[in-house]
């Protein structure tokens, strides 16, 4: 059974496209190992799209931006259903982001 000693439950808009900042700024203060839960906008579009008065496409693409930044930041997402999308901060970024391009040309440092 997971154990849940950190947790953040996002509380601020997604729409203002801040989300890169705001999902740095998560990863920052979440701790390793800890859960990112998401229960509002984008991620619960498809149940809701109707009361948002905003269209499908574009909530599917900030879903699809906040994916690909929680990805760039080495998290998979653990579950989504229903009103919620769980993501597990990793333990150990290293492996990830040694994989990356970005990375190929700078060297990390040995503890």
């Amino acid at each position: 059974m997971a154990r849940f000693s950190s947790i953040a439950v996002t509380i601020f808009g997604w729409k203002h496209h801040k989300w890169l900042c705001k999902l740095t700024l998560l990863d920052r203060i979440l701790c390793l190992g800890g859960y990112w839960i998401m229960s509002e906008p984008p991620i619960i579009w498809q149940t809701h799209l109707m009361s948002w008065g905003r269209t499908g496409e574009e909530l599917n693409s900030e879903q699809s931006a906040i994916e690909a930044v929680a990805k760039s930041l080495c998290w998979k997402k653990l579950k989504q259903k229903g009103d919620f999308g769980i993501w597990p901060k990793p333990t150990n970024h290293i492996h990830c982001k040694k994989n990356r391009k970005i990375f190929k040309k700078l060297s990390l440092c040995k503890a």
